[in-house]
């Protein structure tokens, strides 16, 4: 069974402290409970592939809703274009990541 989270779009580049929320699903659609991972990295590449950033997610309620949220920091997502990003869950005994997705990233005016 394929893992997955939407697309994300509404990130601007040089922009940090958004909160951006997710939702784990399947490849129906259908909302995973992921609430027995006690720790959440979210992982970005850059669209030149050259950068790498990770972010520390947290539960929105408790992990049933498969609802998962994060921020980046500054001078994480410097540059415009399509980035690439992936959830990775982990307890003591296990790790599981989502398939990645892309991450729209606009250029600002300044």
């Amino acid at each position: 069974m394929a893992i997955t989270i939407e697309p994300i779009r509404g990130v601007m580049a040089n922009s940090y402290g958004q909160t951006i929320t997710l939702t784990v699903v399947d490849e129906d659609g259908i909302t995973q409970d992921v609430s027995g991972y006690t720790t959440i990295t979210i992982v970005a590449r850059s669209p030149d592939g050259r950068k790498n950033v990770t972010a520390n997610g947290s539960y929105v309620t408790d992990g049933s809703d498969g609802a998962v949220s994060f921020a980046f920091a500054s001078g994480d997502i410097d540059r415009s274009g399509l980035w690439n990003i992936q959830m990775e869950f982990a307890t003591a005994s296990e790790t599981f990541k989502t398939r990645a997705t892309e991450m729209d990233v606009g250029q600002g005016l300044r």
